[in-house]
């Protein structure tokens, strides 16, 4: 098993294969389209940690960048002196402009939440 960037693998039959889609293999006996680390560790391939999800969902498990001061999806906007939020979940794209960040938070969370 190798540690290589943020998930271990392994080779078989010379292919790559990262080991928590294999452990979901084995246990499941499914291939998922993505399976996500629920605490965004990707060296911790307990079970409990492990879900699968879609493309969308996975993306939003992200880690929120350093440089980001209002939070995933949330710019401030220097010209209007509002918060835009974009965000995209279940293939759909949604932006609104909001007067305070805490509205904008609200909004964005929302979206996210949907199922």
């Amino acid at each position: 098993m190798y540690r290589i960037q943020r998930y271990y693998q392994v080779y078989i039959g010379g292919k790559k294969i990262a080991a928590h889609r294999i452990i979901w293999k084995l246990m499941t006996g499914e291939t998922p389209e993505e399976v996500d680390h629920i605490n965004r560790d990707g060296h911790d391939n307990r079970w409990a940690n492990l879900r699968e999800v879609d493309r969308s969902l996975n993306c939003v498990n992200q880690s929120t960048r350093k440089d980001n001061k209002y939070g995933r999806g949330i710019h401030f906007c220097e010209t209007t002196k509002r918060f835009r939020v974009q965000v995209q979940r279940n293939k759909v794209r949604t932006q609104s402009i909001h007067k305070t960040l805490e509205e904008a938070i609200s909004v964005r969370d929302e979206i996210l939440n949907q199922s």
